[in-house]
This record gives C-alpha cells, sequence and structure tokens, in this order.
C-alpha cells in the first residue's frame, strides 16, 4: 500500500475531494499532509467526518474516521482518529470504449516529469487509456497522462505502460497504460464522458 490518500468532506453535491499523503502513524492516530485548495491550505473544525481512500495493487481500501486535531510546525498536518478498520473493495473492471481525443503523456524519469509528447487516443476506460504514438515506449514506462475530452475538467492521472503493438503496414504503436494513481474526481468525469458517447451511439442506432 502506498501512502497516498483522497479525503473526502460531506457528502452528494457538497462532498469536497482532497488529495494527500500519509506523513505517519502513532498508535491513535493517522497523520496526513494538510491538503491545499488554492494553494491555500484546508482548515476544518476538530470533530469533522472525513472518508479516506487509498488505492494499491488495484485494491481500493477505504476508511471513515474523524479529524481530531491540526498542527502547522514542523509540517502541516491533519491529525485524523486511527480507523477502526479499513474496508477492502476490488476495483470493478470498467468499460472500454473507442475514442480518438487530443492527449498529453509526459514521461517519468527517476521520479521526475521529463519529456512531454502530444498524442491522441484511441480508446479509453475508467481504469486506463491507450493511445497512437510515433514513439515506442517500453513496458513499465511510467507516465503523467491528461487527455482533453471536451467536458468540464481535464482528468489527469498517472500510469504505466503494459502493452505495445505496431499496427501491420503503419509506421506507429499502440501503446495501453493503466491508470496506477488517479483521483476519483478525475476517474469521474472520464466515466461520465464514457457514458455520454455511449449514448449518443445508442442514439444514432435507434434513428
Amino acid at each position: 500500500m502506498n501512502n497516498r490518500l483522497e479525503i473526502i468532506v460531506g457528502s452528494g453535491k457538497n462532498a469536497r475531494r482532497f488529495h494527500s499523503r500519509i506523513e505517519g502513524l502513532t498508535e491513535e492516530h493517522l497523520l496526513v499532509a494538510m491538503p491545499m485548495e488554492k494553494s491555500v491550505p484546508v482548515i476544518l473544525l476538530p470533530g469533522t467526518a472525513i472518508r479516506g481512500r487509498i488505492v494499491a495493487n488495484n485494491i481500493s481500501w477505504e476508511f471513515t474516521s474523524i479529524l481530531y486535531d491540526k498542527r502547522i510546525a514542523p509540517l502541516p498536518i491533519w491529525v485524523i482518529k486511527m480507523p477502526g478498520e479499513l474496508t477492502k473493495i476490488q476495483l470493478r473492471d470498467f468499460v472500454r470504449i473507442p475514442a480518438n481525443v487530443p492527449a498529453q503523456i509526459r514521461i517519468i524519469t527517476d521520479g521526475q516529469e521529463a519529456m512531454t509528447v502530444a498524442v491522441n487516443t484511441k480508446d479509453i476506460s475508467g481504469g486506463g487509456v491507450q493511445f497512437i504514438s510515433k514513439e515506442r515506449l517500453p513496458v513499465g514506462t511510467k507516465l503523467k497522462v491528461s487527455m482533453d475530452l471536451g467536458i468540464s475538467g481535464i482528468p489527469v492521472a498517472t500510469a504505466e505502460v503494459i502493452r505495445v503493438e505496431t499496427p501491420p503496414g503503419l509506421n506507429i504503436y499502440w501503446i495501453a497504460a493503466k491508470f496506477t494513481d488517479i483521483i476519483e474526481r478525475n476517474r469521474e468525469i472520464i466515466i461520465k464522458y464514457i457514458f455520454k458517447k455511449q449514448t449518443e451511439r445508442r442514439q444514432k442506432e435507434l434513428t
């Protein structure tokens, strides 16, 4: 399990989602980096209910707890009451559809984002993307992917190349990458786009 997590405060349309990371543990508390919103630390009242999600090895671990306290020094952190239990949820298989949309991939080398390449996707799902590239990328290459789906928000995710194909007669590569780190808000943008395209396709079939 990695130390990155998503924190959800509130529910429904009023839910606020923050990207954070685990900084430490004690017997009674979980210490997480204080989330930022528009470059400003997010300050919540003690006792605020919190939901958290950590994704590792294609398994989502979720918990509920409350904010116990906050600290500013030496690092700004939230002190969360240690959850009573973690709930393991196997991530579902996501619907994949053909989609030719502009995207950018930033190759990550030694933990740093290096070369940026403009590509087009071949198909997408809530769990990954396949894109068309003039350059071959080895399996295992780490990427930062952003896609312009033409709707509200441009989803960004960290991904890893899992398959490379060379279509016959074409001097290009089809590169499949699975998402290894994506906040649920960005995944929801992708799923919303897929649902929209599926609905449009069904309407065309009925006319």
